[in-house]
């Protein structure tokens, strides 16, 4: 048994209660009804395939939902937590980002055209075949180390996209002119 086993039976066998962290039901319909939900505690929601177009969540957080294949066309994010969360798929064009974490968070094949990253950090978040990533998003030095993951793989495609994605970003990366691997 690992010591981090031991430890969480040694805490359960002892009646000690762990907290833990859920959506707020009255926030999640609260979002779904009107759309409005500024500040509101969303964590871990299940949020698959929400039509969330034009939606405030600015303050939320999101940490850990899933809003794969979401609606989020024209969302205001603003400070959003979205720490960890799935937007795999979901259609983010227009979506205001500001200063929201977006660490761990899986952007995956997500549609970004004019969505404003200001503030983010990009470079902690999967972004492999996001559409439409800003120019001001990301480095030169991220997209080359992405295309030369996707070249180790074999998946050239995908490693072409983002050589070009870190040209894109310095027109005089030498290092993007590179054979792939």
């Amino acid at each position: 048994m690992t010591r981090t086993n031991l430890t969480l039976t040694a805490l359960l066998s002892l009646g000690v209660v762990l907290p833990v962290q859920a959506e707020n039901i009255d926030h999640v319909r609260q979002l779904l009804s009107t759309k409005q939900c500024a500040n509101c505690e969303l964590t871990s929601a299940g949020l698959v395939m929400a039509q969330l177009a034009g939606a405030n969540l600015t303050g939320a957080n999101l940490a850990g939902a899933n809003l794969s294949q979401a609606n989020l066309a024209g969302a205001d994010l603003t400070g959003a937590n979205l720490a960890g969360a799935s937007l795999s798929g979901a259609n983010l064009s227009g979506a205001k980002l500001t200063n929201a974490n977006i660490q761990g968070a899986d952007l995956t094949r997500s549609y970004l055209v004019g969505a404003d990253l200001t503030g983010t950090q990009i470079e902690m978040a999967a972004i492999q075949g996001a559409v439409g990533l800003p120019t001001s998003a990301g480095s030169a030095d991220l997209f080359y180390q992405m295309a030369m993951e996707a070249g180790k793989k074999r998946q050239y495609e995908t490693a072409i996209a983002n050589f070009n994605q870190a040209l894109v970003r310095k027109p005089d990366f030498a290092p993007a002119f590179a054979k792939i691997p």
